[in-house]
This record gives C-alpha cells, structure tokens and sequence, in this order.
C-alpha cells in the first residue's frame, strides 16, 4: 500500500476518496495486518474455510483499519458502512 503524501487527507461536502489495494497470498504480509482486527473480525476471519478468503478477509479489513486514522470521520471501523448506499 502507497500512499502519496500531496494527497488531501480530508472529506469535502460530496466528495469520496478511492483506494486500491492488491490482495495477494502471502502469510507474511496478512500477518502485519492481524493485529490491526478487533475480536469480532478476527473471530471471523478464523471462520474462512479457505485460506486464500482468510487471507483477503484480514488484509483489506487491516488496510481500512490504517487508512481511517487519517480520515476525519466520526464513525469507527465497526460502524461504517462501506459500499453504496442500499
């Protein structure tokens, strides 16, 4: 994950800020991230039958879990919705 340090680190009315990560099949790197879950995602990520899910399931969750310290939003990882609104 890169990160470029001009990039605005704030929210205006109506804007959104997309992020793209690669999820890649590598113990070492989800191990960085596992720490970074609480007890429910880390509950659920040992649920994954497969390995490789496991693995996507703990890095994206531990890339929102870095990005969103640096957002000014009001709402904790739990509490977010991500996604389009239903």
């Amino acid at each position: 994950m890169r990160s470029s340090a001009s990039a605005p680190r704030f929210l205006g009315e109506g804007d959104i800020h997309i992020w793209l990560a690669r999820l890649v099949e590598d113990e070492d790197c989800t191990e960085k991230f596992v720490s970074l879950l609480d007890r429910r995602e880390a509950a659920r990520a040992a649920r994954f039958l497969y390995k490789r899910r496991r693995m996507h399931f703990v890095q994206s969750h531990g890339i929102v879990r870095r990005i969103l310290p640096d957002m000014p939003v009001s709402a904790t990882p739990p509490t977010l919705c991500l996604g389009a609104p239903a």
